[in-house]
């Protein structure tokens, strides 16, 4: 039995093949399109999910509240932390302090890189289990000159280790114990080496040293004030960790005066997909992209399988002569319906193979686009178990309204009259014809508007010109000697302006409650960023003054004095800011400036207080600004004025654009995906427009041949054929428009400085999707219009 089912259903999908094309194209994309984004999703959802004991981990948060409407959660703690968390709370195994992530140099002889890591306590490796290639991860990061490195970073300066006669352990037992220098400044000791970190960790790394060495060169970090560290910590199994936050909330408040910071724990899964907080409370982060885009596709999958029923049922009368032929020879209705079922089935089990080959070939195209490191073979057998049950379930819909249809059919009444297809049938196709499309409609405005507000980040002025400018890091001699570097620099004439800073002006981290002038509030806790700079670096900038002057060499006071932003000028409701009295950070001076406000971190939060001030001994960045045009020939001079000074370091840069660009790489890719899909579900809706535009013309071939005879001209038999489906756009573009306003408003308003959800998104993609559908439906209307009357009309 059941291979007869299969060879009239094979026989089916060959007699209609136009239509079972039509179908599997439409499914297959529908299949590739979720496949893509579920394993996007699972890539997301599973970040650092592969440590050991994961569900005891936890990162130490901190929510300061300051002045009216400053209330910040931010992951920066302090190093005082550190013995008071695991001796004083048994239900904390283990606490390690974890840097900020740095880029060091090490150097063995005569090789040179800069790597990415950080400095962690003695215990990091044991709340954060690693594969250890060689060495002892207990006991690894004891010593104070302890250096963990990955495998890549050790084939990188003892590649004499590594051939294929020793395994990757013999290899790394030879690493430990040799050497590097950090800096060019101390020697380490190699104490373990480990495997890669994974792409999907919260704490990727190529090193790691002891913290040690960061308390050596910062002394700031003893005193319970200052907050520039962060740390992790593991729970003894068990343990609540919502009621070891009530017990360490007030530490800091109850050994810091005047201090009001909370602190509480984060489950180590929720680092990456749940960072973004309001007023102290979690109000989501990627997980939005996750649910966003799980949410997509469902949509695009929902728009295949519309097709799908559509063009089920709109066939489904054609074949009523069969039905009634078939139950003569004896089938029962069970029978029919079970045959129209495995049609279905089979049709969207051949769109799924086909599909799983499509994904195969473009995963590393998707990986270039999303920027993922997903393979093929780490999906896991359960997420193609999972969508083999949803063609399943796909073909199962999609053909059980003509299975039991067509399966209940009078075989007299069948064979007598035939069978025109009911009126419910009809309503049925239409129903999901302005569903699908109200989908894509609404697909439409989302990617648009993601993609005015990602070309709005690009373009919007941020209160200084990036364009063009390069920056490096200032080290060794290049930072001893900078006043000869830079004069040397200024004499190529393609350099029009060098300075440096603490920090790049588009991140701006260190912050202070200390400054303070002589008006202020005693009760007024505001919170002001601080960016130490040189000389010429509002120059550099070309950052606008709104008052007052920069800072000169020609007055010796401006050591001692500040500029401050627009956004200081207005918090410290002063009459004339200018010239009054401050004092910041140890340093009495007076505000010589106000320079107009600038992006200082991220388009999500308002302009915060800045205050700048002059620094020309301990900046870590040096900035060019080349002179029009000349950028390549300020980057040579750059190159061998670097190499001059600093010949022991790595020679590296990186363009202000570029950077600023990489903090808003999630939304740029949400934005390509965003578009991709969109296209995938026009085209999937128009697939099935065509398919019903091409069954309804051929169902009306003796109208339209008649109406020809009689005089009408091919516009009037397009119009004829096309205004039902238009019609059932625009019904779709009246339900999506006020749900697609609501819901992009609502992701709009998660930034502060947006793009405006303007009528002209509307109309674009009612628009759009009004032409597209014409089009669709106009190719099969003109093809039935232009056909000869005689051969439509030569039987009757």
């Amino acid at each position: 039995m059941f291979f007869s089912y299969l060879k009239i259903a094979l026989r089916s999908l060959r007699r209609n093949a136009a239509y079972s094309s039509i179908n599997i194209l439409g499914l297959t994309i529908g299949f590739v399109a979720s496949f893509f984004i579920l394993l996007w999703v699972q890539d997301e959802l599973s970040y650092d999910d592969f440590y050991e004991g994961s569900e005891d981990v936890y990162r130490v948060l901190r929510t300061s509240y300051y002045g009216e409407g400053q209330v910040f959660t931010w992951p920066a703690i302090t190093f005082m932390l550190d013995d008071v968390l695991d001796e004083d709370y048994p239900e904390i195994e283990y606490v390690s302090i974890v840097s900020w992530e740095q880029y060091m140099s090490f150097r063995r002889n005569n090789v040179t890189f800069r790597e990415r890591g950080f400095h962690v306590g003695p215990d990091f490796f044991r709340i954060l289990p690693t594969d250890f290639q060689a060495g002892n991860q207990v006991s690894a990061m004891d010593a104070p000159d302890a250096l963990v490195v990955t495998e890549s970073m050790a084939k990188k300066y003892f590649p004499e280790y590594y051939d294929e006669s020793v395994s990757v352990e013999e290899a790394g037992a030879r690493v430990v114990g040799e050497q590097l220098r950090l800096n060019n400044d101390i020697d380490l000791v190699i104490t373990g080496v480990v495997s890669d970190t994974p792409a999907n960790t919260s704490f990727r790394y190529d090193y790691v040293l002891n913290q040690e060495e960061f308390v050596r060169r910062n002394d700031w970090v003893n005193e319970w004030g200052n907050n520039g560290l962060r740390m992790i910590a593991r729970l003894t199994p068990g343990a609540d960790y919502e009621v070891v936050s009530d017990k360490i909330e007030q530490i800091i408040n109850d050994r810091t005066e005047g201090s009001n910071d909370v602190l509480f724990l984060q489950p180590l899964k929720d680092i990456y997909l749940k960072s973004r907080f309001e007023n102290g409370a979690l109000v989501g982060g990627r997980i939005e992209y996750v649910r966003i885009f799980s949410i997509v596709a469902l949509f695009i999958l929902l728009i295949a399988a519309i097709n799908f029923m559509n063009l089920a049922t709109a066939r489904s009368a054609q074949r009523a002569l069969e039905v009634g032929i078939r139950k003569t020879f004896g089938s029962t209705r069970i029978h029919l319906a079970r045959q129209f079922l495995g049609e279905s089935v089979l049709t969207a089990g051949v769109a799924l193979v086909i599909a799983m080959a499509a994904v195969y070939f473009l995963l590393p195209a998707f990986n270039g686009l999303t920027g993922k490191s997903i393979e093929f073979s780490s999906a896991g057998g359960s997420i193609w178990l999972r969508f083999a049950l949803l063609a399943g379930i796909t073909g199962v819909v999609a053909g059980i309204y003509p299975a039991f249809y067509l399966s209940a059919l009078s075989v007299i009444r069948v064979i007598r009259k035939g069978i025109r297809g009911s009126h419910k049938g009809v309503a049925l196709r239409r129903g999901l014809v302005v569903f699908q499309f109200t989908l894509s409609i609404m697909l439409i405005v989302g990617a648009v508007t993601v993609y005015q507000q990602i070309n709005y980040i690009r373009t919007k002025s941020l209160g200084l010109d990036r364009q063009d400018v390069f920056y490096s890091r200032l080290e060794g001699p290049m930072q001893q000697q900078y006043n000869t570097y830079r004069t040397r620099l200024l004499l190529n004439p393609a350099i029009e302006s060098v300075s440096a800073s603490w920090t790049n002006p588009l991140s701006v981290g260190s912050s202070t409650g200390g400054f303070e002038y002589d008006a202020k509030d005693p009760e007024d806790r505001t919170l002001y960023y601080v960016l130490p700079a040189e000389f010429d670096f509002i120059e550099t900038m070309k950052m606008e003054m709104a008052e007052g002057r920069d800072f000169s060499r020609e007055f010796g006071a401006d050591s001692e004095n500040v500029i401050i932003n627009e956004a200081a000028a207005l918090t410290m409701n002063v009459e004339n800011p200018i010239g009054t009295n401050v004092q910041i950070w140890g340093r009495d001076g007076q505000v010589i400036g106000i320079v107009k406000d600038f992006t200082m971190g991220s388009f999500y939060d308002p302009i915060e207080p800045t205050v700048m001030m002059l620094d020309t001994e301990n900046n870590f960045l040096t900035f060019v600004r080349p002179a029009p045009g000349k950028t390549e020939e300020a980057l040579a001079a750059f190159e061998g004025i670097f190499k001059e000074f600093n010949p022991l370091f790595p020679y590296e840069y990186d363009f202000l654009d570029e950077t600023f660009e990489e903090n808003y790489r999630s939304e740029i890719i949400i934005g390509n995906l965003a578009l991709w899909f969109m296209i995938l579900a026009i085209f999937i809706a128009c697939l099935g427009l065509f398919g019903l535009s091409s069954f309804t013309a051929e169902r009306r071939t003796r109208e339209i041949g008649i109406r020809k005879v009689l005089g009408a001209s091919v516009p009037d038999v397009v119009v004829l054929l096309s205004r039902e489906f238009v019609a059932l756009v625009i019904a779709a573009f009246v339900i999506a428009a006020p749900v697609s306003w609501y819901v992009m408003d609502l992701w709009l308003g998660k930034f502060e400085f947006r793009t405006e959800l303007g009528l002209g998104v509307f109309v674009l993609a009612a628009g759009m999707i009004i032409v597209i559908a014409y089009a669709t439906v106009s190719y099969q209307s003109i093809r039935a219009a232009l056909a000869n009357p005689a051969d439509s009309l030569r039987s009757d």
